[in-house]
């Protein structure tokens, strides 16, 4: 027997709070890096629980794909991944979730210049939702994703499981949730 999902508070926040019509991944990818980018950066940070918000919204149109894989320099990093429903191609991947050996790694790796050429000086900890060992929040990146070997079929999910795998995942990492 699965471990009971807890509920989630929804929107996650009033930056998911009123989601725009959009009928393309392109305008998804638009919009994430207008309302969760930094304009220095060719980056995007955001909360499990906003892109909870965003796929459940959209899903319609995306099919999420999850996985647990090894990078990082051989941390277990997770990805969420959207791509075009039902197809490969151009996609947004995300990661987060990231355990790291110790607090003062975590905290290293936010001024990793291989980890983050987008280096935004002061803002990584609290972009990356540092707490402790982990890097509780996910960040997406711009660039070329749109290679067809990054479909995988059996990593689908369905739009509506993603806040459950989130939520085995944390557990699993031991990472307590300040709002659940």
């Amino acid at each position: 027997m699965g471990m009971q999902t807890p509920n989630r508070i929804k929107p996650a926040s009033d930056r998911t709070a009123e989601l725009p019509l959009i009928t393309s991944l392109e305008d998804l990818q638009k919009f994430l890096f207008e309302q969760f980018g930094i304009e220095e950066s060719r980056s995007f940070w955001i909360t499990p629980e906003e892109i909870c918000d965003i796929v459940e919204h959209y899903a319609d149109i995306i099919q999420v794909q999850w996985d647990v894989a090894s990078s990082l320099g051989g941390l277990q990093t997770t990805y969420v991944t959207l791509f075009n429903k039902g197809k490969a191609g151009s996609n947004i991947e995300m990661v987060g979730l990231i355990p790291f050996a110790s607090e003062s790694a975590a905290n290293q790796f936010c001024y990793d210049d291989q980890a983050n050429p987008d280096f935004l000086f002061g803002q990584l900890e609290e972009l990356w939702g540092i707490e402790g060992r982990f890097a509780t929040k996910f960040m997406g990146r711009t660039g070329n994703f749109a290679q067809d070997f990054m479909y995988k079929k059996e990593k689908n999910i369905d739009a509506f499981d993603l806040w459950g795998k989130i939520c085995e995942r944390r557990v699993s990492l031991g990472i307590v949730s300040k709002d659940n």
